[in-house]
């Protein structure tokens, strides 16, 4: 909740102010931090939600990302067009980090209280999954992941 719009700002600043280490360290500040809210959540969902649930919580989950995204930039280019002069992609960016420090409350609000897992059968990683399926449902995923990785630096 913290590392995350704090990097947020430290690469913003590092930018204007042309610190190249110190944007290659927000960057995986940065990453690093967006994988801890990114990673820790469905395991959250499949404890916390009833087993009934667990799709349509699953689905929120995913669906919050994406409408946050899509509200995000329909908020941005509204006030780009507003208010051209002021709302700057600079200074767009400097709100929305500085807003991502509401999560705080949101984090603080998590109730902690610890629930009993029914303790499943261990699984054998290698010989348990179909691995050749997994890849193959991975793979397209990964191949455009990949080419937005490339290609955003360059927009």
């Amino acid at each position: 909740a913290i590392l995350t719009p704090t990097s947020a700002l430290l690469i913003i600043f590092s930018i204007q102010y042309h610190f190249d280490m110190l944007l290659i360290a927000g960057m995986a500040l940065y990453s690093f931090a967006f994988a801890m809210y990114q990673i820790p959540g469905m395991p959250f969902i499949l404890i916390n939600a009833k087993k009934e649930f667990h799709s349509e919580a699953i689905a929120s989950y995913f669906l919050t990302w994406s409408l946050a995204t899509f509200l995000s930039g329909g908020i941005t280019y509204f006030l780009t067009v507003a208010y051209p002069s002021f709302f700057t992609d600079k200074n767009i960016l400097i709100t929305f980090s500085l807003l991502g420090y509401f999560s705080i409350w949101f984090v603080l609000k998590i109730n902690s209280e610890k629930k009993s897992i029914a303790l499943v059968k261990q699984h054998n990683i290698k010989y348990d999954y179909d691995w050749y399926l997994i890849l193959k449902v991975v793979f397209p995923t990964l191949i455009i992941a990949v080419g937005a990785g490339f290609t955003i630096p360059f927009i």
